[in-house]
């Protein structure tokens, strides 16, 4: 495995070197000879590969894989400096503007030319002499594949101890590495010292010496031995930096957590590692960057999204072979630096704020990714950036088009051109216009006109009457006479407040979603939504695509046409959501929406159903809310044998509920909420899938018409203010119900029969059932229950006594206060039995109880106790010491306190962590005491 690993890595640095080279060639450089000369050696020894890989069980074809592996990585950089240098150069006469500084070769360029071709030249030495081992140990040349590998692994660990007596003749070396890291150590900036060279010349040894140097030890603080390796792992070299600094071997999986332990012994981490290509400290918990980043000249990705960096040092405009940049989430970062728009490379710039797009972003003629662009006033931020970035594709939103001043310079953006482009966001913002602000906002969204290759729209707060031509869907004449967003998939038009009609948008053939809304103007949905003028004598199918429409708070729309009968329209529509539409009284027939799946109808105050309304057959969803002035939702003659959910909540006027609605055979969820006049809720006992039943707030509804005999898999059943409610229909055999809650049911006598059947109950609630004055002995059966709160029940007199002791998994029970005829708590003769179960205990009293349960003393298990509104009670017991798990305890509203239990006692409460007696009498010295002294 190893051996393949090296194999891979050669073969993909001689590939990248060999691209490189090629690149560099066509740069004109004044060494093309030897570039050239290099670019054959390369492909030469390249051809090398295959064979090798065949006999690298030979240990000296394994050392020569390694040493060309050094020399390709070597050559790697070499010609990243030409790139950087090339790109320097650019740069600086971009800023100069004197073509003579590029064009004429001066001392430094000279200089460096120089420097760089006996650069080269050495790794071609290197290379002839490896090629000519290569020949010696019969490797056979072959032809390879240009497409470089992919491939993972993990280098080999080296360590810090040095044998000294392997160490002859380098003190010189030594020396001068010492010199250069303790000279450069004095300044602010990163210091670094690189060591270069064939394997086995003896790096690691040069190394491991000045480590432990005398000298050096005596400088630096701390010293810290890592191996970086081939394979560049942020998250390894951390956590060897933090054993090395520990000396304990360490867990840590978390990038995040590993800085800051690391951070704890440093004020200052730096790192400048030879080579660097990714950085990433994406969600770091680092607050800045050092000024030496520029240094970095190699690096080609960066990460600093979702950290707190207020600001980039000035240096990172010098990364000049940057290609991606990432920003994501940086709140804290305020603005970039100048200078921006010198790196030249950069492909994909991520941000999530438009103060983050870099002053000139035109100059980046190679960005491709770019999810935000602010229009701004000043020079470099005008939409005519954009115009230079033919390349940008994916998502883009363009903010601060209220910026733009006219459809001459919108068009500067060449929107059309951006044929990669597939989703865009056209906003602009009302509360951003100054006084006096002149609308120009139609000719400048008719300057945006986008790529028909564009798949998702959204224009956002345009201000404009009428939408721009390119948007109009006129399908008419020659194909080439009219923009046509053929492959438009989404479209969204919101809150454009001064529209008065919609576009004709019936013929996108691709369209899927349609979101409109926030249109103040619009007063009818109309034939010019459907169809252009000129299109109606056509056979056509209007909205064939669409899937998902969405039309939402448009106060003043009144009516919503319909098409002739003879015209197909909305053949794959799945989801209709009408919200906020306060004035709207007509819609089309549902039956006219054939695969309709979902209705949602919110806030539509006016809307009402026709007496003769149908549903369309395939419907598995309908929310009907707040609409106020809807009397009956018509009856569906064999049911809607898809139906899955019906919500109806706020529908003050709603009386009826018609026959067949509710026998859905596919019906699981059934929320109707907050409809007071509702009379009739017709169930016919033929719900069989029903998982979920809640009735709220139905203050006519005297039954559950038809009974739930057939919904015996139910899981939730609440019936909340329902207060004619006599009776609920029997749960025999329910036994896949969990939940059951009855509140504020009044004129419910008993709990419904059969309730010991259902057993996966674990959460039963009982509130404010006046008349309800006991429950069964049967429930001590429900053995999953966990959960029980039978409260606020004025007439209930009687609990079984045996049974609460039965429930032997209840965790959590909240009692009282129950009639005010009784003298004492009821219920509570078996409660003991749950001393290991119970952890939470609520008890509200009344005035006559004047103590305690005694059984309570031996819950052991109790961490929370809450005892309300006992005032009968005067004296707290000696036993409350005998509850060591508690960790609250409270007595509220027990405004007749006069003794508590003794200190002892109380100590004896050791993990009590919240002791409340609200304005506890001062004679209760034990238990002031007690709270002051932290227990509060």
């Amino acid at each position: 495995m190893a051996e393949a690993v090296i194999t891979a890595a050669v073969e993909v640095a001689l590939s990248k070197a060999i691209s490189l080279l090629e690149d560099q060639v066509n740069l004109a450089w004044d060494f093309n000879d030897k570039l050239n000369k290099l670019r054959s050696l390369l492909v030469l020894t390249r051809a090398f590969l295959q064979d090798a890989e065949r006999r690298q069980v030979d240990e000296a074809v394994k050392v020569w894989l390694e040493q060309l592996r050094d020399i390709a990585y070597e050559a790697d950089d070499v010609l990243d400096e030409l790139a950087y240098e090339h790109v320097r150069r650019k740069v600086d006469n971009q800023m100069s503007k004197k073509a003579r500084d590029f064009l004429s070769p001066s001392k430094n360029h000279l200089a460096f030319s120089l420097k760089m071709a006996k650069k080269v030249e050495n790794i071609s030495l290197s290379l002839d002499e490896i090629t000519d081992r290569a020949s010696k140990f019969g490797l056979q040349q072959r032809l390879q594949n240009t497409t470089a590998p992919v491939f993972s692994g993990v280098g080999g660990g080296t360590n810090s101890f040095l044998d000294s007596s392997r160490v002859v003749g380098r003190e010189a070396d030594v020396l001068k590495v010492v010199d250069l890291l303790i000279s450069s150590a004095t300044h602010q900036s990163l210091s670094t010292v690189s060591i270069v060279g064939m394997a086995g010349l003896g790096k690691t040894t040069l190394a491991k010496a000045v480590c432990n140097n005398g000298t050096i030890k005596k400088h630096f603080k701390t010293i810290m031995w890592v191996c970086v390796a081939e394979n560049f792992d942020v998250r390894r070299i951390l956590l060897e930096m933090l054993e090395s600094l520990t000396r304990k071997p360490c867990e840590i999986k978390n990038e995040d957590v590993l800085l800051r332990e690391i951070q704890k012994d440093f004020t200052f981490i730096g790192k400048d590692f030879k080579g660097l290509r990714v950085l990433k400290f994406g969600g770091a918990d680092i607050v800045s960057l050092p000024d030496s980043i520029g240094k970095l000249r190699h690096l080609r990705y960066f990460d600093i999204s979702r950290t707190r960096i207020p600001r980039l040092p000035k240096s990172f405009t010098q990364l000049y072979l940057l290609e991606t940049l990432r920003l994501l989430s940086c709140e804290m970062l305020k603005k970039l630096p100048e200078g921006m728009k010198n790196l030249v490379n950069l492909r994909h710039l991520y941000i999530s704020h438009g103060r983050h797009v870099p002053i000139g972003i035109g100059c980046l003629i190679s960005l491709q990714t770019l999810p935000v662009f602010h229009v701004g006033t000043e020079r470099g931020t005008g939409i005519g950036e954009l115009g230079f970035l033919v390349e940008l594709g994916g998502e883009l939103v363009i903010e601060g088009l209220e910026n733009v001043i006219d459809k001459e310079e919108a068009r500067g953006a060449k929107m059309w051109e951006k044929k990669k482009l597939h989703k865009l966001r056209y906003r602009y913002r009302w509360d951003n216009r100054k006084e006096g602000y002149c609308n120009h906002d139609e000719e400048v969204l008719e300057g945006l006109e986008p790529h028909s290759n564009l798949e998702s729209l959204s224009i956002e707060s345009y201000k404009g009457e009428y939408y721009p031509s390119w948007l109009l869907g006129n399908f008419c004449g020659e194909p080439n006479t009219c923009f046509q967003l053929m492959n438009m998939v989404e479209l969204r038009l919101l809150d454009c407040k001064n529209v008065n009609d919609l576009p004709s948008l019936g013929q996108y053939p691709s369209l899927k979603f349609l979101e409109i809304g926030g249109l103040y103007r619009v007063r009818c949905v109309g034939n010019e939504f459907y169809v252009n003028v000129c299109d109606k004598n056509k056979p056509i199918i209007l909205f064939p695509a669409l899937q998902n429409f969405i039309l939402r708070n448009m106060p003043e729309v009144e009516e919503w046409l319909e098409v002739e009968p003879t015209i197909p329209v909305f053949p794959s529509l799945l989801v209709l959501e009408i919200v906020g539409c306060d004035h709207l009284n007509s819609i089309p027939r549902m039956s006219r929406f054939s695969s309709l799946e979902t209705i949602i109808i919110q806030n539509c105050e006016k809307l009402s159903w026709r007496d003769n309304e149908l549903f369309p057959s395939r419907l598995k969803e309908l929310r009907i809310t707040d609409r106020w002035n809807l009397r009956f939702i018509p009856s569906v003659e064999g049911g809607i044998s898809f139906l899955q959910q019906l919500h109806v909540m706020w529908c003050k006027k709603l009386c009826k509920i018609g026959e067949g609605l509710l026998t859905s055979t596919c019906l699981t969820d059934v929320d109707i909420s907050e409809c007071p006049n509702l009379r009739s809720a017709p169930f016919n006992g033929q719900s069989q899938s029903l998982l979920s039943l809640r009735l709220r707030n139905c203050e006519e509804l005297l039954e559950i018409e038809g009974g739930l005999s057939a919904s015996t898999r139910l899981e939730t059943l609440e019936i909340a203010n329902c207060p004619i409610m006599i009776s609920i229909s029997s749960l025999y055999g329910f036994s896949s119900l969990l939940e059951l809650e009855l509140n504020k049911c009044e004129a419910l006598t008993s709990l419904p029969s059969g309730l010991s059947t259902c057993t996966s109950l674990w959460r039963l609630f009982i509130y404010n059932c006046n008349n309800l004055e006991s429950i069964p002995e049967d429930v001590g059966q429900l053995r999953c229950l966990e959960e029980l709160r039978i409260c606020d029940c004025q007439s209930m007199k009687r609990l079984p006594e045996e049974s609460l002791g039965c429930l032997t998994s209840l965790k959590r029970l909240e009692l009282g206060p129950f009639s005010e005829e009784l003298e004492e708590f009821p219920g509570l003769g078996s409660i003991h039995h749950l001393h290991s179960s119970l952890k939470e205990l609520t008890l509200w009293g009344w005035d006559k109880p004047c103590a305690l349960p005694n059984q309570l003393q031996h819950l052991t298990a109790l961490e929370r106790l809450l005892i309300n509104d006992f005032n009968g009670l005067k004296v707290l017991p000696e036993w409350l010491g005998n509850l060591s798990s508690l960790r609250e305890l409270s007595f509220d509203r027990c405004n007749n306190l006069e003794h508590g239990p003794s200190k002892e006692a109380l100590q004896r409460l050791s993990n009590l962590q919240l002791f409340r007696i609200p304005d506890f009498p001062s004679n209760l010295g034990v238990l002031t005491d007690f709270a002051v002294s932290g227990k509060r």
